[in-house]
């Protein structure tokens, strides 16, 4: 089965270390992956959604 979670490109706004939106982002969370709060991405990575995705429109 194909994992389809990913098929879109992240929303150029989304948390700069794992691409989920900040409504995701809520307290308390569990495991080790899971222990960030929400972090505003860098210029370079909405440039970089940006980009990715008007490429998949195409």
């Amino acid at each position: 089965m194909a994992d389809n979670s990913k098929k879109h490109p992240a929303n150029p706004s989304s948390c700069r270390h794992c691409g989920n939106p900040r409504s995701e982002h809520t307290y308390p969370r569990s495991g080790p992956m899971d222990c960030h709060g929400y972090e505003e991405p860098t210029e370079r990575q909405i440039l970089a959604r940006m980009l990715a995705r008007r490429a998949a429109r195409t």
